[in-house]
């Protein structure tokens, strides 16, 4: 899958990259001057899901805790694959960020025959902002407030698929690309921690109809090259193209706590 390949491919040039900017040769050294990269490897997101998906014209109403999302996990994992890097120079900076889902799970009919069904998710979110500034919020000193202004593209793809032994085999996938625009806003409270939030809209008709995600993590940064984070996301997806039986639609709305950690260069 391209887009995976591509987040993949860049998290690779990314690490040595920032590796370069303390062990490399003087000219990777020079060309690498000034960037700072965090960079997270993997990072562990459970959302319960609320919404409706419709395929062929077929709605189904979704409805999964973050227990169930769990228990699918652990029943029906295939591969999951989630990454985070971003780079900064200046008031510059740049963001990737990818989570990408295979589960599948096999049953019989009531008659022996056997089924299998396959959900793949893939989410690449791309971008780039600007920092506007950092001010002590009480004049001088801690605690500090930070805001970034943030704009990019999430690439969504979503593939089904429905196997009954010698009867039905049936695939569906469908991908779209939202624009957004938000901004995080990051407080430093003491010497280490800190508690950042980040918000954006987006879709505006070029993908989906509408799309919205926030994010709140609390990160505790255990020596100069390690940050532990715990937070929360929601991300709102309401997509639908075609009419009658080639309609499909996604209005799903995926939330839940955040846990993973990030390597600084």
């Amino acid at each position: 899958m391209k887009p995976l390949m591509l987040m993949l491919t860049l998290l690779l040039l990314v690490c040595p990259a920032a590796y370069s900017q303390v062990r490399g040769t003087p000219q990777e050294a020079s060309f690498f001057k000034g960037w700072t990269f965090d960079v997270a490897p993997f990072y562990l997101w459970l959302p319960a899901l609320d919404g409706e998906i419709t395929v062929r014209g077929r709605s189904a109403d979704v409805d999964l805790s973050v227990g169930d999302t769990l228990d699918l996990l652990f029943d029906s994992f295939k591969f999951v694959a989630t990454g985070r890097a971003e780079a900064r120079k200046g008031n510059a900076l740049l963001t990737l960020d990818l989570m990408y889902m295979n589960l599948e799970e096999n049953t019989q009919t009531d008659i022996g025959l056997g089924v299998t069904t396959e959900f793949k998710q893939l989410i690449l979110e791309f971008g780039g902002g600007y920092h506007l500034g950092e001010w002590s919020v009480f004049g001088e000193g801690l605690p500090t407030l930070s805001v970034d202004f943030l704009a990019g593209g999430r690439f969504v793809h979503l593939d089904t698929g429905l196997t009954i032994e010698d009867f039905v085999d049936v695939d569906r996938s469908q991908d779209w690309i939202d624009p957004f625009l938000g901004a995080r806003l990051k407080l430093d409270i003491i010497d280490r921690l800190s508690v950042s939030v980040r918000g954006d809209i987006g879709g505006f008709g070029a993908g989906s109809h509408f799309t919205w995600n926030m994010v709140a993590i609390l990160a505790y940064q255990v020596s100069q090259r390690i940050t532990l984070g715990a937070g929360y996301r929601i991300l709102d997806i309401n997509f639908s193209e075609g009419t009658g039986s080639e309609k499909f639609a996604f209005d799903v709305q995926m939330r839940g706590p955040m846990l993973g950690f990030a390597i600084h260069f």
